[in-house]
């Protein structure tokens, strides 16, 4: 993938939410682009990805298939009206890693499954998972310099927000809100992971929806700095 700052090796002295990051960072390294998986840690294979989308393909014509297991046949377009795949790293976000990782995070009985759309260059991603909708995006910007204008905006619209610092940030442009939105920009690509609809606290160890997000947020930069 893209590179960029290196997001592991941080002292243990760091805030709450990245301990969460830390702990989740290891497992997801190995897990992508492996048939090792957050959601399997028995070494099982995981199972297809079931992403859907509102998109319908051509047999006879359909291209290669995206990171999450997708299909498209030249200049098809996914709702929304993109032309073209979308990137496999933004995809991936509805792809079996992430999907593991959620699983794993909310000790679900399985992997959840992902509805995606390709729409004006922001692929997303939704979950309804039994605690409430959770929902990744990824918008590829044209260049660097665009995807900053795009994650400030972004900011600007996501009130009250916290410029995330210091070991928290990873190294990137970053924010969270209280209500449970996060957000990195890593070169091109913008990362906004918004669990607001999730309920106040998940999982075994009774995570915020913010620590979640933060948690779910760094997942997918750890598949991204592969």
């Amino acid at each position: 993938m893209t590179g960029g700052s290196p997001l592991h090796g941080y002292p243990m002295t760091a805030r709450p939410k990245t301990r969460l990051a830390l702990l989740a960072l290891p497992l997801l390294l190995t897990a992508c682009g492996t048939t090792a998986s957050l959601a399997h840690p028995s070494g099982t294979p995981p199972t297809a990805p079931t992403a859907t989308t509102a998109t319908t393909v051509a047999p006879s014509s359909a291209g290669p298939p995206t990171a999450d297991g997708m299909s498209m046949a030249p200049g098809q377009t996914m709702a929304g009206g993109s032309v073209g795949q979308p990137p496999q790293t933004a995809s991936m976000v509805c792809g079996p890693e992430i999907r593991g990782s959620i699983k794993t995070l909310l000790a679900l009985p399985g992997p959840p499954v992902g509805t995606s759309t390709w729409e004006h260059g922001l692929f997303t991603c939704t979950y309804a998972l039994p605690q409430g909708r959770l929902v990744l995006s990824v918008q590829q910007s044209a260049d660097a310099a665009a995807a900053k204008t795009y994650f400030a905006a972004l900011r600007s619209r996501t009130q009250p927000a916290t410029t995330l610092t210091g070991l928290t940030s990873l190294g990137l442009p970053a924010f969270q809100s209280n209500t449970g939105i996060v957000s990195f920009v890593k070169d091109n690509l913008t990362l906004e992971v918004d669990a607001t609809a999730l309920v106040a606290t998940l999982g075994p160890q009774r995570t915020s929806r913010g620590d979640f997000a933060y948690t779910v947020a760094t997942d997918v930069l750890a598949c991204w700095q592969e």
